[in-house]
Parts: structure tokens; C-alpha cells; sequence
């Protein structure tokens, strides 16, 4: 039996995105161990196709009128470019998916998944404290 948003508690909630946070924050620091600025379009067609396949196989918490599934990028512009490129358009268990270029903490208050670039590991820590 599938919980509401409503039934589930506010720190279970928030566990569910540091979750996703972290798993999304593992696989961005080891495609991102080249460091280098000459990422190829193909490294980011499979960070894209990972993060699409990630929705998939995660069973998310329904909540009650929610349209759609929000995924936000910090920290990494041509991976957010990418995403809209090669997921737009799909849905993930009947969810439209949208996409946010997220630039400050304060705007991830909506979304079911956060990748952080790899310039934004120093703030890991900032990252968490805001879905929480």
C-alpha cells in the first residue's frame, strides 16, 4: 500500500531525498574524476541516461495531485542542457519530468532529485542541510 505525501514523516521525507543526493552526488564525483572541461557528449548522454534509469527503479513516496517529477542540477550547465536534450519530454511512473538549473539552496525544496557538479562537492554539507 503506497503512502501519501501527506502520511509520510517530515524526517522519512527528507531521508528519501538525502538518499537520492547522495547516490546522485557518488556517481557525479566518479564521472567527474577527470576534472577537465573537455567532458564529451557522450559522458554526458550516460550521466543523463542514468539519471532517467535512477527515477525508474526508485520507489518514490505518491503524493496527492503531484504531476510531475522535478530534477535539479547544480553546479554542471552542460549536463543540465543535456537532460532537457535526451530525457525532455519522458515521463518516469507516469510523471512528467521537468528540470531545474539550480543555482541556490533555497530552490530545492521541490525536487525528487538533486545532481551536484562536481563544483559543488565543497558544499555537500550546504546541499544536505537544505533538503533536510
Amino acid at each position: 500500500m503506497a503512502l501519501l505525501n501527506s502520511q509520510i514523516h517530515p524526517i522519512m521525507r527528507a531521508g528519501l531525498k538525502i538518499a537520492s543526493l547522495l547516490v546522485v552526488i557518488g556517481i557525479s564525483t566518479l564521472c567527474d574524476a577527470s576534472y577537465a572541461d573537455d567532458t564529451s557528449d557522450l559522458e554526458y548522454r550516460v550521466k543523463s541516461a542514468f539519471l532517467y534509469n535512477f527515477t525508474k527503479f526508485i520507489e518514490w513516496p505518491e503524493t496527492q495531485g503531484q504531476l510531475e517529477f522535478v530534477m535539479c542540477v547544480a553546479g554542471n550547465d552542460a549536463l543540465y542542457e543535456k537532460l532537457i536534450e535526451t530525457v525532455g519530454g519522458k515521463t518516469s511512473r507516469g510523471l512528467a519530468i521537468k528540470f531545474n538549473a539550480t543555482r541556490h539552496l533555497n530552490q530545492v525544496q521541490n525536487c525528487q532529485l538533486v545532481y551536484l557538479g562536481f563544483s559543488e562537492t565543497d558544499r555537500i554539507s550546504d546541499w544536505v542541510t537544505a533538503l533536510w
